[in-house]
Parts: structure tokens; sequence; C-alpha cells
């Protein structure tokens, strides 16, 4: 017989559980860590923003507040502002069923969700998208979009900005986006765009900044109810409990942070170590300045600055910033790079594959117009088109790091913005061929493997392996040669199928199908 016993309670015996929260680093600078937060440091983020109903209606409003579950609560912007907060003041949480953007704004508007937080990301793709639909509409309606954006952010009259003040057309706007319910929304965990702010509170839904780390939870927001505040790209006044300073003293350097709620320890390949305090104040790695004594402004990391030839500091994000409304561009990086014995302002773009044809000529237009805007020491070095989509980390934060050490081990993610015909199949390769013909075949299998690839053109170099530098499967490389043949009418032979890979090769072979080139045993 089978017997199970258990031991008796020891009396004594006083349990200590659930009082450590373990949060992963972003892992954006490369050095990945642990951070240990006792239930000491979580109750002092309660505490922190008690004072919140008090310092702005609209953060706590009254009535029911339904907060949008976007960031995943190990992310600790989700889990202090979306989970601790509101919990805390009895309010609901809206749970959209997946993260896709079809799924959230449902989640907003069947919620409907009265507060939005996410990362810049969303909300510089959410007024992108915004901007690009009105342009569609044509002049008159971006016109009324402008004067919008103007009476919404008090700089136009109810007179001057016309029927574009007028609730219907604001609501019709509105609706087009998150509908009509939304109260407050914070941007924290980055540097967001200006011309987003602009947007998003122009529109009608306040979006405020905020700044948090890993290390100590959130720490600030801006709170003020002027959109012309928000618009500054104030991070607000500090919590409760928080203290702030700049190292040294400075006007502008590193942000050091005092509180309760900094982390206890951390653990970093696999040693717990003590949090690292300099006189009880966390080095936050960040650059920034007070303004009035009381409002903080985030420049950068201070491990992203790049240091130009004259020894300023040039900050990726204000780089970044500049250009975010390229056309046609998603998402954009900028990193500095050790090349001829200084360190080169390099900026990555990610471009919507689906645009239409000519979009790489109105990038390289726009790109020369603002770098002519720029003072020298911001002028970009080397600009690049990024052949998919840029590197993000768990917290939706371009990998700047990663991309920098890609670019310098010579990855062919990277193409020179202003020389995407380099390598169009010049030289002894094509010795014995007419040159017309030759431009004329590449053109058309440059967009077929563009077409199968979803990819625009200009990523596609000539000397690209259809697999190895361009991504593609053998499924899709099986479409792409029916493609081709159907195109053509020819018959590329199966022998050739996974031995030829670029456009140049298939051009070479089309050329020779055709009877257009001569034959020898180099072209197979």
């Amino acid at each position: 017989m089978n017997e199970i016993t258990s031991a008796r309670p020891d009396p004594d015996f006083v349990p200590h559980f659930a009082d450590k929260v373990i949060f992963a680093s972003s892992g954006t600078t490369g050095e990945a860590k642990l951070i240990e937060m006792s239930g000491r440091n979580l109750a002092y983020q309660i505490l922190s923003a008690s004072n919140l109903p008090e310092e702005n209606c609209k953060i706590v409003c009254r009535g029911r507040c339904n907060n949008l579950a976007m960031i995943p609560f190990h992310h600790i912007f989700g889990f202090v502002a979306v989970f601790l907060w509101y919990t805390y003041f009895g309010e609901a949480i809206v749970y959209p069923s997946t993260t896709s953007i079809r799924d959230v704004v449902y989640a907003i508007r069947k919620g409907p969700a009265t507060h939005i937080y996410s990362v810049p990301m969303f909300w510089d793709g959410v007024a992108q998208t915004l901007e690009r639909t009105i342009a569609l509409r044509g002049g008159k309606i971006k016109e009324a979009f402008e004067r919008t954006l103007g009476y919404g952010l008090g700089e136009l009259s109810r007179k001057e900005a016309g029927f574009a003040a007028s609730p219907f057309f604001r609501r019709l706007i509105r609706n087009k986006v998150f509908g009509n319910k939304v109260v407050w929304c914070i941007s924290g965990g980055g540097a967001i765009s200006k011309k987003t702010l602009r947007i998003i509170n122009g529109i009608g839904y306040p979006l405020s900044n905020g700044y948090g780390m890993t290390e100590l939870g959130v720490a600030c927001v801006e709170k003020r109810l002027d959109p012309k505040d928000r618009l500054a790209g104030s991070i607000g006044t500090l919590f409760g409990g928080f203290e702030a300073k700049i190292r040294d003293g400075k006007e502008e350097g590193e942000l050091l942070i005092k509180s309760p709620t900094v982390h206890e320890s951390e653990i970093v390949g696999g040693h717990r170590v003590p949090t690292p305090l300099e006189d009880g104040y966390f080095a936050t790695g960040d650059i920034a300045s007070i303004s009035e004594g009381k409002y903080l402004f985030i420049k950068g990391r201070l491990k992203d600055t790049i240091i130009d030839t004259n020894g300023e500091n040039v900050y990726p994000d204000e780089i970044e910033d500049y250009f975010r409304g390229l056309p046609h561009v998603r998402n954009v990086a900028c990193f500095g790079l050790e090349r001829e014995g200084r360190e080169q302002i390099c900026l990555a773009l990610e471009t919507d594959n689906a645009a239409e044809e000519g979009a790489i000529d109105k990038i390289k237009a726009a790109f020369q117009e603002i770098i002519a805007s720029l003072p020298s020491e911001k002028k970009v070095d080397l600009p690049y088109l990024y052949r998919h989509s840029l590197p993000v980390s768990g917290s939706m934060k371009v990998k700047r790091f990663a991309l920098r050490d890609e670019l310098a081990a010579g990855s062919r993610e990277f193409i020179p913005l202003f020389e995407t015909e380099k390598g169009s199949g010049k030289g002894d390769f094509w010795a014995g061929f007419d040159p017309a013909e030759v431009k004329e075949v590449l053109s058309a299998v440059r967009k077929i493997f563009a077409t199968n690839l979803q990819l625009l053109e200009e990523k596609v170099g000539y000397g690209d392996v259809w697999d190895k530098d361009l991504g593609g499967d053998s499924m899709s490389y099986v479409a792409m040669v029916s493609d081709l043949n159907e195109h053509f009418r020819v018959e590329i032979p199966t022998e050739l199928y996974g031995k030829i890979g670029t456009v140049n090769d298939f051009a070479k072979e089309v050329l020779i199908l055709l009877g257009k080139g001569p034959r020898n045993p180099s072209n197979s």
C-alpha cells in the first residue's frame, strides 16, 4: 500500500514570497540584464502616482476609465502605468485579442478605451498613416486638415479655421482613427517626433510624453492640459518621492535620479549584484536638461551620442526626428560608425515596399531638401535604404547598436541611398551582349524579383542572391522562375534551379534563351 505523509507545518515558520518581480532590460544597448524589483519598490510606484487625479483630471478622470493593455506587462511601462496605476484606482483594463493594428483599433472602439498608453513607434505609425490618408484625399481636404490641427492646438481661432473647426469635421477625422471616446494618451519608452505630437494632439487626442526605465519604473509624465506645453516635448515633472539632478551640475548632461522605486539589485551574467548608486542616485544613462527648475527634457541616450569632428554631441533621436516625415518611409534609425578616423552619422531608412514607382526619387529629393536646412554637424554622412524591417527589441525600440555592428560587418541589408543603381551589370560579365538589350531585360527581371519578394525595386541589387541577400525561399523562387518564363516566353532549364539566383544571372540566361547572346561555359 502506497502512503503519502506530509510534515506538520512549523508554527514558527513565516513565509516570504511574492516580494520580487524580475524585469528584463530592453536589450537595445547590447547589455542585457535582469532587474530585481521588490514589493517595496512597486508599492512606492503606486504611492508616487497617488496625486495624479489632483494634478491632471484627465489622466485619471471622473467616471469610468478604460485603459488599453497594449504594452505587455513584462514591460515596465505596461506593468506600472497600465496595470498597477489603474487597478489601484479601481479602473478597468481593455485587452485586445492580439497585437495586430486591426485588433488593437477594434478593442479601442469596442471597449471603449478611454486611455491609450504606448511607445513612440506606435504613435509615429498612427500619425504617418493618418497624414498619408489625408494626402490621398486631395488638396482641399489636406488644407482643412491643417486648419483643424491649427484650431486644435490653439494656433487658429474658430473663425480662421472655418468649417475645419466644426465638431462634425473633427469627429469625422477622429472616427478614422480611434473614435471619440479617448480621453488621454501617453507615449513612453523613447523620444517621440514633434510632428507626431502635433498631429495627435491637433485632432483632439491629448498625447503627452512620459519617461521611465526598467531600473526605476515610471518617473514622470507631462501633465499640463495646454497642448502647447505638450508640443514642447517635455517629459513633465517628477512624481512624488522622485529627485533628479544633472551630473556635475551642468545645464545639460547625464540624468541622475533618486527614488524609493529604484531597483534593489540586478542580475548580470548570472550574478546578482547590488544596484550601482552614486550618493543614493541612479545614473540613468540619458542626456537631459531641466527647465524652470522642474520640467525635464530628454535629449537621448549617453551611449548613443555621436561625437562629430568638432567634438560636438549629436543626438540620434534629434536626427531621426528630422527625417521621420520622408515620403514612403515607415521608420528611421540613426547611429554612429567609426570610419576614416572619425565617427560618421549613419541613417537607415525602412521604406514602404508597397510604394508606387518613383518612390525612391521622392525620398532622395526630400532627403536632400532636409539636409540643406541642417547645420553641418547634423548632416547625415551615410544614408541607407534598409532592405527589410529594422530590428526592434521587445520594448519596440530600434536596435541601433545591432544596426551599427551589422553595417560594420558589411551586411548587404544596407543599400546606399544614392547608389541604388550600382552593380547594374557592367563589365566583362556582359561582354558580347547588346547593352540596350541587357538594360531592357535587366529592368524586367528586376521588377519580377521585386514583385515576388514584395520589395521595392531599388532594394533588389543586380548581384544580390535570392535567398542569402534578399530573404527569398524555395517556394517563392519557383514562382519567380515561372513568372520569368511566362513574361519572356522562355523555359529556363530546371537543372539551373538553385544554381543561379541573381538578377544578373537570370537576365543573362533569358537573353541566351532568346538567342540574343553568345553561348560559352561562363554563361551557365
